[in-house]
């Protein structure tokens, strides 16, 4: 029979990982909005005028500002982590 031991070891200053888990949250949050604003605004230009090459750096910036939101959705509980 195997006797296992298993014990709990915590970082003893947690204010920089808190601090880093809130700014996450805040830009997860900025960037979806962003993302959002910025979708709506596309559709609304090439509703009036069409796709044209000046909305291509737009489309970039929503693809950017849709894959920070994700990656940090995704990576955020990373931060907050006990050995």
């Amino acid at each position: 029979m195997d006797q296992f031991k298993e014990e709990v070891v915590t970082r003893t200053d947690r204010r920089g990982e808190s601090v880093l888990f809130v700014l996450s949250w805040v830009l997860l949050l900025f960037s979806g909005a962003s993302a959002l604003i910025m979708i709506n605004l596309l559709m609304v230009g090439i509703g009036a005028q069409g796709f044209t090459a000046e909305m291509i750096v737009y489309v970039l910036m929503t693809v950017v500002l849709i894959v920070i939101a994700v990656l940090l959705f995704l990576y955020k509980d990373r931060i907050r982590t006990e050995y």
